[in-house]
């Protein structure tokens, strides 16, 4: 449920009724079983104003309102009989067999679907359906600009991640994290989250900071459980079984590619580095790099040579002939 000009309520989820009340002009009036709806009040329930299905064995589990009073929905779909509503251009217009979640916008009386893309790998290894595979949408939250944050589990092995992702690389049932473009037509970022075993994103909130916070369970069968936790946490002790978590993210940065084009130079007792920006930037300006120095390929057995360098040039002199140097930009 949301609030429509912080007055009116407008409600989505699931009906198996074939006279659910439905409006004249709704985008979606034919039932199929087992279909979304999304329906508008009065702000005393007096009357309904809108009212549509979106789908049929749909299931939606959130709605958001946006700045454009556009409404957005997210939730899982089955597909029957190829019905489901993808728009021309989304950035995943392909049903996988199985059961796949979705991202879609409705405009303000629901008359109109101004987009709506598929949200999930269910193909195998080999390209072709895996009908146990499943995704689910679970909440999303949506930027003044009109960006959607949304957020479910997975059972694909091959969800696609983007660049900068957090973690490019699925354990069991994982948790998700996707970004959306405006216009429905590019996913900006998407990740991974979990640990070793089962994990389940249920709800995401969005900050005027634009920081996000994330939450749900993850499940191990042990206690020495790879769950993501930060320095000084809360509570950075897994304690078997499920386990509820909270993650921030923030919402319009994240990890960069690497320096490119890395060039090393060597003479007696010196190195020269050489490097060009990073092609993915993470979506922020790149004010300097940092150079850490070690003689092993381990990040963390390194020291820091110099801190904030905008040349995307250094001279490292003090080298001792004979020895193996690592440096990492």
């Amino acid at each position: 449920l949301e609030l429509k000009d912080d007055t009116y309520p407008v409600i989505a989820g699931q009906t198996i009724s074939s006279n659910y009340p439905i409006t004249p002009d709704a985008f979606d009036r034919k039932y199929g079983g087992y279909c979304g709806f999304v329906t508008g009040f009065e702000s005393d329930l007096s009357n309904i104003t809108f009212s549509t299905l979106f789908g049929n064995a749909t299931w939606i589990y959130d709605i958001e309102i946006g700045s454009d009073d556009g409404i957005y929905i997210t939730g899982r779909t089955q597909d029957i009989k190829g019905k489901f509503h993808i728009s021309p251009n989304a950035f995943d217009s392909r049903f996988e067999g199985g059961e796949e979640g979705f991202v879609s916008k409705l405009s303000h009386n629901v008359s109109e679907l101004i987009y709506s893309s598929y949200m999930g790998r269910t193909e195998n290894a080999d390209g072709l359906p895996h009908f146990t595979y499943e995704e689910r949408c679970t909440d999303l939250e949506v930027s003044t600009e009109g960006r959607v944050y949304v957020v479910g589990h997975t059972d694909a092995p091959n969800l696609y991640v983007t660049k900068g992702a957090f973690d490019k690389i699925r354990a069991e049932r994982d948790g998700f994290f996707a970004v959306v473009s405006p216009d429905g037509e590019t996913l900006e970022y998407c990740t991974y989250l979990g640990g070793n075993d089962e994990d389940s994103i249920t709800d995401i909130a969005l900050n005027s900071s634009r920081w996000l916070y994330i939450g749900g369970l993850t499940y191990y069968n042990y206690i020495n459980h790879d769950f993501p936790v930060t320095e000084n946490a809360y509570d950075d002790t897994f304690n078997g079984g499920y386990d509820a978590f909270v993650t921030s993210f923030k919402g319009d940065s994240f990890i960069s590619d690497p320096p490119s084009n890395v060039i090393v130079e060597t003479g007696d007792g010196y190195a020269n580095l050489s490097w060009d920006p990073p092609l993915f930037d993470g979506y922020e300006i790149i004010t300097g790099y940092n150079i850490h120095q070690g003689f092993t390929s381990n990040p963390q057995n390194t020291h820091k040579i110099a801190s904030g360098i905008t040349s995307m040039y250094l001279n490292v002199t003090g080298l001792e002939n004979g020895y193996r140097y690592f440096f990492f930009i």
